[in-house]
């Protein structure tokens, strides 16, 4: 009974923290996955440059 009413305010206390509907994270997962194929592209962009630029 006691872990039952436990179980019960420690949900109660993660809806209240964090009110994420599957629509929000598949968003902040696209959002996530979006920035870090950006720093990817970005990375390779600055490094590809340079090697060539230093080739004579």
């Amino acid at each position: 009974m006691d872990f039952q009413a436990n179980s019960n305010a420690r949900r109660e206390q993660h809806s209240t923290l964090t009110v994420v509907t599957p629509g929000d994270f598949d968003r902040w997962s696209q959002a996530v996955r979006q920035q870090m194929l950006d720093c990817l592209r970005k990375r390779s962009e600055r490094s590809t440059p340079r090697t060539q630029s230093d080739r004579p």
